[in-house]
């Protein structure tokens, strides 16, 4: 992180040190450790406030309002989680989905989304029941369903096909071996109307790897009967103190488009 120097009045009151934001500590040749708020030099004139690279250039401003911008920072940054998908345009099937997990208090969603998955983000961040975790990779999930369940809380990870193979070794060696307990929803790949043949293997695989892992699983196909497997598979999935799988199904969810 890039140190800032202060001019001559800042300079004396914290002898030379380099100042960097709170929480960080600098070292200025064997000077000793501080902290310094970057409020102080907030307060400072800007005819005392040197530049980011260090020196006073004649009165110049502060260097924290030197810093280029183009459009004001809004007083309140929203992320949406479900990216370009809406709410409105939710499918039925992840409607059901959604109440079944309400029904049976699965409120934390923990996801890496596509595009399976974002239209049934979409509907769950509209409602307030639901708490949206993201995370980097599909492994981290397991981790955090694992303290959310210690916790007291139950929660769901929702992932595609090509990413259960990251949580393999995380879903063996935590989640069943201490028998941590959460839906899977797992939208598939490689299987009707797939274009990319980098998804085709794990895709044909994941039901084989659950089986190796010992997970039950079922697969949705069609919303016949869509409501009773997954509040089912649901309320299995607790009362075994074990992951169980979700598979949605092209069939059901459709394919993706080649764009």
């Amino acid at each position: 992180m890039r140190t800032i120097r202060t001019t001559d009045v800042l300079h004396r009151r914290y002898i030379g040190r380099r100042v960097q934001p709170r929480g960080i500590i600098g070292r200025h040749r064997g000077a000793a450790r501080a902290r310094v708020d970057l409020a102080d030099l907030a307060r400072a004139p800007a005819a005392l406030t040197g530049s980011p690279m260090g020196g006073n250039h004649g009165g110049a401003r502060a260097w924290h309002d030197r810093v280029p911008c183009h459009q004001p920072v809004p007083a309140r940054i929203s992320i949406r989680r479900s990216g370009r998908h809406q709410a409105a345009a939710a499918p039925p099937w992840a409607r059901t989905i959604l109440e079944a997990f309400r029904s049976e208090s699965v409120r934390n969603l923990v996801f890496l989304p596509d595009t399976v998955m974002g239209r049934l983000l979409a509907l769950a961040e509209e409602d307030p029941f639901f708490r949206l975790v993201g995370v980097h990779r599909e492994e981290e999930a397991v981790g955090i369903l694992a303290g959310l369940f210690m916790g007291g809380q139950r929660g769901a990870m929702l992932v595609q096909s090509s990413g259960l193979g990251n949580t393999l070794n995380a879903l063996g060696s935590l989640a069943m071996a201490y028998r941590i307990p959460f839906p899977l929803l797992v939208s598939l790949r490689g299987e009707l109307g797939e274009f990319n043949p980098a998804q085709l293997h794990m895709g044909r695989a994941v039901p084989g790897a659950l089986d190796a892992l010992t997970i039950q699983h079922v697969t949705l196909r069609s919303e016949a009967d869509l409501q009773t497997v997954v509040e089912g598979a649901t309320k299995t999935c607790f009362t075994a103190e074990e992951p169980f799988g979700i598979l949605l199904s092209a069939q059901l969810t459709g394919w993706k488009p080649e764009v």
